[in-house]
């Protein structure tokens, strides 16, 4: 069976590429959204999004919550993951092994996982 490989970036400047190494896993940025485990589909997502970052522009709005709704809801178990480094020209590749998760124990800059 095909698997989905999935493009996920470790924040703009790579600031959680060392907690995604380090703790094996794959995160998001937007850490003020909160747990989205609960949000149900796109327009509450997008509601939530605008609520939390007035200052984003429509499109930019509809742009991020789609990146954000796939990481979340569309990314499944088993299904692979590449990560280019923005510190070093290396890119991590590796399979989803559990669903998303907000964690708090990280780092404060890493909460969608």
């Amino acid at each position: 069976m095909n698997k989905p490989i999935w493009l996920v970036r470790a924040g703009r400047t790579g600031h959680q590429e060392n907690a995604a190494l380090e703790h094996n896993l794959v995160a998001i940025g937007w850490e003020d959204l909160g747990d989205l485990t609960d949000i149900e589909d796109r327009d509450e997502l997008i509601e939530l999004y605008e609520e939390t970052y007035l200052e984003d522009k429509a499109r930019a709005i509809s742009n991020m919550a789609n990146q954000i709704w796939r990481f979340a809801k569309e990314i499944q178990i088993g299904d692979y993951v590449v990560l280019p480094l923005k510190t070093e020209p290396v890119i991590a590749i590796g399979q989803v092994t559990g669903p998303y998760e907000f964690n708090t124990k990280i780092t404060d800059e890493v909460r969608h996982i």
